[in-house]
């Protein structure tokens, strides 16, 4: 408009392979609606796993053309171009996690009051 370029960068159109995660973000949601052990669905911990096992089959396939590291003594940086490491599905999974939340279940071993009664008799000895 008046010969003034655009301020704004472009915004598409993208490009037909997935390049962004989409189609592990679809699996994770998929997965997201499983049976829980505690609740109806599984906990936000538990999605996630399917990140990490996605990244691993795409760093051991034929699509990882070059991984650039940098180390120094023990610490080591690498580059990669695996999509579930990128801006959009970080963005993604901290979504997902705050709609999804925690539900932190404690293993107690022993009754609160068994405990309070072994304590009781361990600050006596």
């Amino acid at each position: 408009m008046f010969g003034i370029p655009s301020m704004t960068p472009v915004m598409g159109p993208f490009p037909l392979e997935d390049t962004f995660g989409m189609g592990p973000a679809a699996c994770l949601l998929r997965r997201s609606l499983d049976p829980g052990r505690n609740k109806a669905i599984i906990q936000f911990a538990t999605a996630p796993r399917f990140r990490s096992a996605y990244s691993n089959a795409y760093h051991a396939s034929k699509s990882v053309e070059h991984i650039s590291s940098m180390a120094y003594e023990s610490n080591k940086f690498y580059t990669t171009t695996c999509p579930t490491y990128g801006y959009w599905f970080g963005r993604f999974i901290l979504g997902c996690h705050k709609r999804m939340g925690d539900k932190v279940v404690q293993d107690y071993a022993l009754s609160r009051k068994i405990f309070v009664e072994l304590l009781k008799h361990l600050e006596g000895d």
